[in-house]
């Protein structure tokens, strides 16, 4: 406890720059610190995949106890976290429903962008009190930096394209990347059933892009991976599942298509789960929480 408030107290200092503002910053400050300390290999995976708190909900996934045991990332956060039993399980998920309550500053279940944003900057500013080495950068994150990357570009496409479409906002849902050719099953089926353009970006990189003398989480495993651990596969798929592009693979291009923003509206005329076909006056569902 005394490490945690001197580590505290020197962060609040430091942080007089401007970089910890308020008093909401100054107890996500504590709550980072309190989650570094207490639940270090927690930490650790979260400041490595930080850009994925932008993408849905990681955060607070990691507060239900079928993430670590039944969800379709549960064998890496067994590997990653090395939560061996029940309880370490339940331990984790009772601190990070705190946790994230802490992040949601204006209490309504949600983290917005804004307080996923003020997360994120005080998140990195804790690493200097970090024990061991979070590989946070984009050199010792190849993975998350390219596909950010490409997240960014995506962004500015929407930008762009909302300013000069009048019908109602837009929305480009980009995939979680895997450069396995079925997971374009997947893609097709997500633009299908939600009757939307899918901008599938997925990174190119060979092995040969790691720095040299990388000593990360995985860097015992580099000398083992194929020469393009992953090889590309991106494409846009219209609101039917069909290829507006084709998959690219195994280099690094710019892909370029001209899209009909009116045929989502069209195809919704088919199939529209959240539209005329959803009838909350004749169905519910009931969560129990016990």
């Amino acid at each position: 406890m005394k490490r945690l408030f001197n580590a505290f107290l020197l962060l609040n200092k430091i942080a007089a720059n401007g970089t910890v503002i308020d008093a909401a910053q100054r107890k996500m400050l504590f709550a980072i610190l309190c989650l570094q300390l207490s639940f270090e290999n927690i930490y650790n995976y979260i400041v490595q995949n930080a850009e994925d708190c932008y993408d849905g909900n990681m955060l607070q996934s990691l507060t239900t106890p079928e993430t670590y045991t039944e969800g379709s990332d549960a064998e890496r956060l067994f590997h990653d976290l090395h939560l061996n039993s029940h309880t370490d399980i339940m331990n984790a998920v009772d601190f990070m429903t705190v946790f994230v309550s802490v992040l949601d500053q204006d209490g309504d279940g949600q983290l917005a962008e804004a307080e996923v944003s003020s997360f994120i900057n005080i998140l990195r500013f804790s690493t200097i009190t970090a024990n061991t080495s979070t590989a946070s950068n984009s050199d010792a994150n190849i993975e998350s930096h390219y596909r950010y990357y490409n997240r960014d570009i995506i962004k500015d496409i929407l930008v762009a394209v909302q300013g000069s479409y009048s019908k109602g906002p837009l929305k480009i849902y980009q995939t979680r990347t895997n450069n396995n050719p079925e997971w374009h099953d997947t893609i097709k089926h997500i633009a299908i059933e939600g009757k939307c353009f899918v901008f599938h970006v997925n990174q190119y990189f060979t092995r040969d892009m790691y720095p040299t003398g990388y000593h990360g989480p995985a860097g015992d495993e580099i000398a083992r991976l194929p020469e393009a651990p992953c090889n590309g596969g991106s494409a846009i798929i219209d609101p039917y599942g069909h290829y507006v592009t084709e998959p690219v693979w195994d280099c690094e291009t710019i892909i370029y298509a001209d899209i009909n923003p009116d045929e989502a509206a069209r195809a919704r005329m088919e199939f529209d789960p959240c539209g005329h076909y959803s009838r909350p006056d004749v169905m519910e569902l009931i969560l129990h929480e016990k």
